[in-house]
């Protein structure tokens, strides 16, 4: 029988909350996602009016799925990030989302970095 010393029991112990914190860390990120390329985006239909923008299509990469968007809206323009995931099973996406009262001149797709963008609507 093995007889665990209070040393040996911590250093299990940490290396049991280090493995989980991993895991879970893994798990997130993958189901959290990452900006996609908005070159790998296929536009189906995009509408601003009355203050909503409607934005709908799909990837070109079959092993990604969509996971969610963020934005900001900067002098007039408006940035969409999507995210896309692993652990998600579709590419399609649908956004309906509100433009807060702000005046919206251009929309950009982007991707990881700001320099990383592509213009999909001009008034």
């Amino acid at each position: 029988m093995m007889v665990l010393t209070a040393k040996s029991l911590r250093t299990v112990i940490v290396l049991l909350i280090g493995v989980i914190f991993v895991a879970l860390a893994g798990y997130v990120y993958l189901l959290h996602g990452t900006p996609a390329s908005p070159e790998t985006l296929m536009i189906r239909q995009i509408s601003l009016d009355q203050g909503r923008l409607q934005l709908s299509g799909t990837t070109s990469s079959s092993a990604a799925g969509y996971s969610g968007y963020s934005y900001t809206i900067e002098d007039g323009k408006l940035y969409i990030r999507l995210r896309y995931s692993l652990l998600s099973s579709s590419g399609d996406f649908a956004i309906d989302m509100p433009t807060k009262e702000a005046t919206i001149r251009n929309v950009y797709l982007q991707g990881s970095s700001s320099d990383d963008v592509r213009l999909l609507w001009s008034e």
